[in-house]
Order: structure tokens, then sequence, then C-alpha cells
């Protein structure tokens, strides 16, 4: 389960006994928000979350929200829940946070893509390139491209 704490998230047991992972977002002296949204893949038995953290912004006017943090978490072949994506691996890849106008992160399998698309939502109309999150069997990890 997730729990949010003070200014960050943890992913606790069901009993809520055992810490398995936290997630701290940069402190930007408001509260802080988090959402987490479940992405499935055609194998049942790899599942992911995105994690996504943010502060209310009044200030930028069309704007409600900027967003901090960003997690891509799993487990791995062991069952150890780990991150495979963050915001330092989006920034090598050309996505910078924190973002006035947020990140999306949908499933994406037109043309085969089968990979999940990460953007950040440039303006109102339009996202950035985007970069596509996909599961390789063969190093069991995440790799990220920009097609």
């Amino acid at each position: 389960m997730f729990l949010a704490y003070k200014k960050h998230l943890k992913l606790l047991s069901g009993s809520g006994t055992k810490d398995y992972m936290s997630f701290i977002p940069p402190d930007m002296g408001l509260d802080i928000s988090f959402k987490i949204t479940d992405v499935y893949t055609s194998n049942p038995i790899r599942h992911f979350w995105v994690i996504s953290a943010w502060i209310p912004v009044t200030q930028y006017g069309s704007s409600t929200y900027k967003t901090l943090d960003f997690w891509l978490v799993g487990q791995d072949a062991d069952g150890k829940y780990v991150c495979y994506v963050n915001s330092t691996d989006l920034r090598e890849q050309g996505i910078l946070l924190p973002s006035v106008w947020g990140i999306n992160a949908t499933t994406w399998n037109l043309h085969d893509k089968h990979a999940l698309e990460i953007s950040l939502v440039d303006n109102v109309k339009a996202p950035s390139n985007p970069i596509y999150a996909r599961w390789d069997d063969r190093l069991q990890r995440v790799t990220l491209t920009s097609y």
C-alpha cells in the first residue's frame, strides 16, 4: 500500500509493517500531493506504478499545479520493489522537472510501440516530444527510447 507521510510517500506492505521504498520530492515549501497510476502490461505478472509528486500553484494562471518529481516503480524478478525510471532518467532524455504544466504517462500500443509514453505538457495545447519506456525481457529492466 502507499502512504503519504508529511512531504513524502512510502510503499508499505499491506499490513503496514514493512517499508519497501520511500519517495521524497524536492521541498518547495508547500503541501505536496502524489498521484499514483497503475500500469498494466501484456504480462499479468509485470505490473508498474507511475508516481508523480506535485504542488498546488495559483500564480501561474493557466495551470493549477506544478509537477516536481516522477518515478516508475515495479517488482524485479526476485519480487523486490525497484524504481525503474526517475526524474534523473527523464532529464537525461530531455524531459525536465519541475514542470508547470505537468507530465503525461500513458500506455501506447499504436503501431506496435507497446510502451509507456512519457512527455511533459509544455503548454495547454501540446505535449513535449515523448520518450517511451519498455520492459526488456533480456535485460530484466525498463529501457527508455525516443521511438
